[in-house]
């Protein structure tokens, strides 16, 4: 099988084998994994994480210089951003910082693994910046900007379940664990009343604080495509 990956044949190697050893999967499951990232994903995925963590960056910046006009774009973009860069961005780069660990232990680190341990330790950065309540908070406000109805942290009965199990908590992924809904929409009551109700005001404060990660997070994000560059011959 052609190797069209940014990776040499050797590297190739031992990333498969540090997938085999951390997944516990077969050497042909780690080479379709492989093989598809390098065709398909690793060229795509790539840019839409720069571009993601960059708005971030930039909606950051916005809000805390008094620029963010019209101000309910940047809200809508801020929380959805925020929200991504600690769930999925998070959760992406958690896998190659295990991954990079594998292979450092075994003697055999890649620059491309260990800069996105970089980006990993970014996200967990912005992560830790917030308190459990408001990122329980940052869920929600994700929700309300993501989608017209806010069914999800409202109470429900599932389907084909009897009225006796009426769901009475969601699952928060922000935080890992079920939060119930009347915990929820008190969490989110205090941070509103706490602002005057002003949407912008809440954007603004959380801006203000995660300004510093953020800007770390861009610049280890800069740092993994220099180093994507640098394997690919660039």
């Amino acid at each position: 099988m052609a190797n069209d990956s940014a990776f040499t044949s050797a590297e190739r190697d031992r990333i498969l084998t540090a997938m085999m050893t951390h997944r516990n999967i077969s050497r042909s499951d780690a080479e379709r994994i492989f093989d598809s990232t390098a065709e398909r994903s690793s060229k795509r995925n790539p840019l839409l994480e720069f571009q993601w963590v960059k708005t971030f960056y930039g909606v950051c910046e916005a809000f805390c210089e008094g620029q963010a006009n019209p101000a309910g774009l940047f809200v809508s973009v801020f929380w959805v951003r925020l929200y991504g860069v600690i769930t999925e961005l998070e959760d992406r780069f958690r896998k190659m910082a295990e991954l990079s660990d594998d292979l450092a232990a075994a003697g055999k680190a890649e620059p491309i693994f260990v800069a996105g341990t970089g980006v990993y330790a970014a996200c967990g950065a912005v992560r830790g910046v917030l308190s459990d309540d408001e990122l329980v908070f940052t869920a929600f406000a994700r929700h309300v900007h993501a989608h017209v109805y806010q069914s999800g942290f409202e109470y429900s009965i599932e389907p084909g379940r009897p009225a006796s199990n009426l769901r009475t908590k969601q699952m928060v992924r922000t935080v890992g664990r079920h939060v119930g809904i009347d915990e929820t929409h008190a969490i989110v009551d205090r941070i509103c009343l706490d602002h005057n109700n002003d949407d912008e005001a809440i954007a603004t404060a959380f801006a203000q604080r995660l300004f510093v990660p953020a800007q770390q997070l861009r610049g280890a994000m800069e740092t993994l495509a220099n180093a994507r560059k640098l394997s690919a011959g660039g």
